[in-house]
């Protein structure tokens, strides 16, 4: 599994547009870091864990401590999941692009 991924990433690496750029490459490795537990106090990835704790204790505010908590991690994992695919298609359409115009 962890080399379909890997492979994966490459794709995306090779063919999404602005790569190193991208804000949503940003967000995307951020998530990862969040769904990973390797954010750091203060980086990127622990901020963006801050707005999705807010937004997650203003939709679920009766939720006792545990319950919200396993809301955050649902709604990390669903951020990730609709990022990664969206990352993928992109470049699954500049891979095609790419092939029609060579």
């Amino acid at each position: 599994m962890t080399k379909e991924i890997n492979d994966q990433w490459s794709f995306i690496e090779k063919y999404y547009p602005d790569y190193s750029t991208s804000k949503k490459i940003t967000e995307n490795e951020d998530l990862a870091k969040l769904m990973s537990g390797e954010q750091e106090e203060g980086d990127d990835a622990d901020k963006l864990l801050q707005q999705i704790t807010e937004i997650v204790n203003f939709k679920f505010p009766s939720e006792n401590k545990q319950g919200r908590q396993k809301q955050i991690e649902i709604e990390i994992k669903n951020r990730f999941y609709k990022s990664s695919l969206c990352l993928f298609s992109k470049s699954a359409q500049a891979f095609q692009e790419q092939q029609i115009t060579e």
